[in-house]
């Protein structure tokens, strides 16, 4: 309940690899990138978030719906990405060069 984003490893499923402090309201989707390993998340805040799990650090923050988000996802070319929710619009959005 402390609007995290936390990470753990998968075969000792104990140990939390990551923890961020991620949004300012319930985390509602997540997605990786298979191409340079960044996390997106979003929720309840209507933000989404960009995140170096390496660095530990948000990349960058993108707004434009205006209420929650539920769903997330990159498209195969990694140049853009979209998300949908309560609002009854999809956005997309371009990849931060």
């Amino acid at each position: 309940n402390d609007l995290s984003l936390i990470l753990w490893d998968l075969f000792s499923q104990k140990e939390e690899v990551l923890a961020l402090k991620a949004h300012s309201g319930t985390i509602n989707t997540i997605k990786c990138s298979k191409v340079d390993q960044t996390i997106y998340s979003a929720g309840n805040d209507k933000l989404i978030k960009l995140w170096n799990p390496q660095e530990k650090i948000c990349l960058k923050t993108f707004s434009g719906p205006r209420s929650s988000i539920y769903t997330l996802e990159i498209f195969e070319n990694y140049q853009f990405f979209a998300c949908s929710g309560e609002d009854p619009r999809i956005f997309l959005f371009s990849q931060p060069a």
